[in-house]
């Protein structure tokens, strides 16, 4: 069974070594040092690699252009972030590409360095850039009754320093500043507040993201196998099978946007079968013993998933997992057992196995979603397991493996 998965995952992740090494080129521009504006196509491929250089090309047959932030005064895309071209603050001076978040008497920038820490900035007026800094510090006292040490983890606020100051003409919108964490939403908040309490709104406020739901259409080929303990352990495996349901996409707003949840409610139908040889030993009343299990399942799955997903490319790799409940509408399992008397005659007994309603288990799975103008989407190897199936030992829990392909409504 997992050779089945590894076999049917190497095509998506060969599909995904591929969209990874893509150029990602959007509707955009690029603004010269002069003040011209040059419109075409941008690359973009992440915050990291944007502020540190800008891919541009006129028309997809035309030659692309590398600019670093010393040639440029910006850039940007048409439904996508802005970039300035900007000096970072420290000892050793730094021009970087910075995301624009608000711009107005005071602006609001956002950097990810080489590392991947993301730092944000603020700019009044003309003025230099200034760092919002939020620090984690261990702090050792020694307690007055005690007379011992105590050490304390606290945070430090030096961002509220800063904006309090950079707020002091606006005395309203200085409230918030007191408690105010670093956090792309709360700064953006209180930029913008200031910006409008200094006579109009901002010239630009990147919008806030907001939660998301989706609705998914899925169809899927599912194979299932157990153990039969009974019969020797022998691994037990059913035909593929069609099956299909449906799915919700939440994108919470204080979720990384790489991350969301699935909800799916799936069906699936499966048929075991298995004969085997039963010794003299264990038969004891007769000879030439053979049994026959026959087990049905149709089950409702319920999986859980949290999902990573390469956020850029025509073609976006993505990776999930997560907790599975299996509710089995029917789960039968049927025992034959055919054998003969020492006396020569024919016999037949027929049993049944208490199996259970349901299994909990776990889902992961690896795909590849494909954007498109009305929504995703997705093909995925997927691989479950549930925990046993019957009360009495004999039969274990089962894995499957499916081939699942969805359609995602929506942007």
């Amino acid at each position: 069974m997992r050779s089945s998965l590894r076999l049917l995952a190497l095509p998506l992740l060969a599909i995904s070594s591929g969209a990874l090494a893509q150029t990602n080129f959007r509707p955009g521009y690029v603004v010269q040092p002069a003040g011209d504006t040059l419109r075409g196509e941008v690359d973009n491929r992440g915050a990291q690699y944007n502020g540190t250089i800008s891919r541009f090309r006129p028309d997809a047959a035309a030659t692309v252009v590398e600019y670093q932030p010393q040639q440029l005064a910006g850039y940007g895309f048409v439904s996508g972030q802005h970039y300035q071209a900007l000096t970072l603050p420290g000892q050793v001076p730094t021009k970087a590409f910075l995301e624009v978040l608000a711009l107005g008497q005071l602006s609001l920038y956002h950097y990810t360095d080489a590392a991947g820490k993301e730092h944000y900035y603020t700019r009044k007026g003309t003025e230099p850039l200034l760092p919002l800094v939020q620090r984690d510090t261990t702090v050792t006292r020694v307690n007055a009754q005690t007379g011992l040490p105590v050490t304390t983890k606290e945070r430090q606020y030096p961002l509220r320093a800063v904006l309090w100051s950079q707020m002091a003409d606006c005395p309203t919108a200085q409230v918030a500043v007191k408690s105010l964490e670093l956090k792309e939403s709360q700064l953006l908040k209180a930029v913008t507040a200031y910006n409008a309490c200094q006579g109009g709104a901002a010239t630009y406020a990147r919008p806030a993201r907001t939660s998301k739901t989706r609705f998914t259409a899925l169809v899927l080929a599912n194979r299932g196998q157990m153990d039969i303990e009974r019969v020797g352990k022998d691994k037990v495996q059913s035909g593929w099978s069609a099956g299909g349901g449906l799915g919700l996409d939440f994108a919470p707003a204080f979720f990384n946007p790489k991350l969301t949840l699935q909800l799916q409610l799936l069906y699936t139908q499966h048929s075991f079968t298995k004969e085997q040889a039963v010794s003299d030993a264990q038969l004891v009343t007769g000879t030439d013993g053979r049994i026959n299990y026959s087990i049905v399942q149709n089950t409702i799955q319920i999986p859980v998933l949290l999902r990573y997903t390469y956020p850029k490319g025509p073609v976006r790799p993505y990776l999930q997992a997560g907790p599975l409940l299996s509710l089995f509408t029917k789960n039968s399992a049927d025992a034959v057992l055919t054998y003969k008397t020492y006396a020569g005659v024919a016999k037949t007994e027929n049993s049944s196995l208490e199996m259970r309603s349901y299994g909990i288990g776990g889902t992961i799975g690896v795909g590849v979603a494909i954007p498109t103008a009305v929504g995703d989407f997705t093909l995925e190897a997927r691989n479950d397991v549930t925990d046993a199936l019957v009360h009495d030992d004999g039969i274990s829990g089962k894995s499957g493996v499916s081939v699942v392909a969805g359609f995602t409504f929506g942007k």
